[in-house]
This record gives structure tokens, sequence and C-alpha cells, in this order.
């Protein structure tokens, strides 16, 4: 699918004089990456140059790769750009993409064909999962929590969650706070997890060398609770709970394209899918910003390549 985007330039002489130092070809990738981001800077009213790197975060995505290796590439063409900059003095102070690893420049990647899941789907796969702290981990991102990092999934703690009215308050990395609607199958999931002090290890089918069955889970006041190793600190969960649990879900249901990204498109694409029935697609689009916390610069772009009546059709099988 072809991708619009404004055919401008932000800062439009600063990018040409650096576009002119490379070859046509990088020329040309790079004068897409850069029109791409023309609406987040107008927004923002800064050059890329400028954002902090959780704004570059939100940028990435609207780059829309469709393999992990372009999403990397995509970051460094980036990255080499805010390195110029600072170099030739438009820029000031460190580059925020440095110490970034591999793992954080691979995450924008997006392959709609092969990754959606269905919300009965979804709920059918809930079912077979053992682990409420396993469970919540995999729904979470559907409903709308995710954050840099994974922070607003590993931040969550048991008072942060309203069961009478369901909503919850999210913390992500940097501090900043935002509350949200949440389903019933959340708020049950979030209350199992919290009577959790026993952790089922690969879904109940752990390898035969495995000396237990189970781990004892660590207790404290956060929903997503790490196992209890007796060495590492007993405060939240590290982010990285959240991709091996994650891995337990893809080796068991056999199904590798799941990620917090993916799923959370699906949840994105299950909400437009009931607005559509209703014959009000566009006034889901607001929710989904409100929802998922993106801009209306990065819902644009998502309508362009999935979340859209076509993608909405296709995998709701609709007529």
């Amino acid at each position: 699918m072809n991708i619009i985007h404004e055919n401008k330039l932000f800062n439009e002489k600063v990018k040409r004089e650096y576009m002119a130092a490379h070859k046509k070809g990088t020329q040309d990738i790079l004068e897409r990456l850069f029109k791409i981001a023309y609406q987040f800077e107008s927004d923002l009213n800064k050059d890329i140059f400028d954002f902090t790197r959780e704004e570059l975060r939100k940028l990435f995505f609207t780059f829309l790769p469709t393999t992990e290796s372009a999403s990397k590439s995509a970051v460094l063409y980036i990255n080499r750009y805010i390195d110029w900059a600072i170099d030739e003095g438009y820029a000031q102070g460190m580059n925020p993409l440095d110490g970034t690893d591999a793992e954080w420049k691979k995450q924008f990647a997006i392959k709609p064909d092969h990754v959606f899941i269905r919300d009965e789907d979804i709920k059918k796969m809930l079912e077979k999962i053992v682990n409420a702290q396993v469970a919540v981990v995999f729904y979470a991102p559907f409903i709308g929590i995710k954050g840099e990092g994974n922070a607003e999934i590993v931040n969550l703690k048991k008072q942060d969650v309203d069961f009478d009215h369901l909503t919850a308050t999210l913390t992500d990395s940097n501090g900043s706070q935002r509350i949200i609607k949440i389903d019933k199958t959340f708020g049950d999931l979030c209350q199992k997890a919290i009577k959790e002090f026993e952790f089922v290890k690969a879904n109940g089918e752990p390898d035969k060398e495995v000396k237990s069955k189970y781990a004892n889970l660590i207790d404290n006041e956060y929903i997503v609770r790490s196992v209890d190793t007796r060495v590492k600190h007993k405060e939240e969960a590290d982010k990285n709970v959240v991709y091996r649990r994650l891995k337990t879900i893809k080796k068991y249901f056999s199904e590798t394209g799941i990620t917090p990204k993916t799923v959370a498109y699906s949840g994105m694409l299950a909400i437009a899918k009931d607005f559509y029935l209703k014959n009000k697609l566009n006034d889901s689009y607001k929710e989904i910003i409100q929802q998922f916390n993106i801009t209306e610069a990065t819902l644009n772009r998502y309508k362009e390549t999935f979340l859209n009546v076509e993608q909405i059709k296709k995998m709701y099988k609709l007529s």
C-alpha cells in the first residue's frame, strides 16, 4: 500500500544541506523519512534534531517499517542526521538516540497481514493461559496499556486500578500519568494476578530437564510481579518481564508475530470494528487516540496502512 504524507520538509534549508552530502539513493530515503516527519515536526514546532527520545520513539512508529531490519535502518538514518546537526551547531547537547540498543531500534516493525488478532480470538487465547500474571501482560496492550519500554504495564499498582468504575491510572517511564477506561476482562485478570503467588513455568509445559514446574512470585504492590530469584530488587518488574512472558505465549500458541505493539494494533482494530458496525467509524478515532496515547499524525499514518475499512473487513470477514 502506498503511504501518503505531506510533500514538505520542515526546516527545509537545513535538511537539504544534509541530503546534499549523500548519494542519490540515500537522498531519496532521507527525503521520504523527512516528509513523513513533517507533520510531527510541525505539531511540535521543532526539527527532529531537537526531539526527545520519547518524541523520536513516537515518530519512528509512523515510519511503519515492515521488517526489523528496515526499522533499525530508519532509526540509524535519523540518528546520523542528529549527529550531523550537533556537529554543525544546529542542535545542542547529546543525541537522545545514543545508548539505544538493537532491540530498541527494531521495535517499530509492523507486518499487518500476519500479526493482527481478532477480539474473539484473543479472549479464547486468554482462557488457555495458565498464569494471570502472563495473561494480564498479554492483554494490557490490547486495551491501550503499554508506554515507553512497556512502562505502563510494569508500573501498574494495585491501587491504580478502580475495579468499580473500570478505570486505571497509568504511569509511563518519564513519570507522566494518564487515566484510561479498562474493560471487565482486564479488571478480572488484574484481580487474579494480584492473588497469584506461585508462577507456573512455560504455561504448564516446561522442558523435562526443568527441576520444578513452579516458582514463587515476589510479594509487592504491583500487578505484574517478577519471579523471586532472591537476587533482584523487589520493586516493580523490569521491562524485560513483558518480553519473557510474551515469549512463553509465542511458543505455546506458535504465534511468532506477537509483540506488545502488534497486540496494541489489534486492539485499535477491534475498537474501529465495533464503531464500523454502527456506521460510526470516524467516531472511533478520537477514542483510539485517547486510549492508546497516540498523536493525530500517528493515527493518520495508521489509517493509511492498516486502521481502515479494508483491513477491518478482511480481518473480521465482513462484507
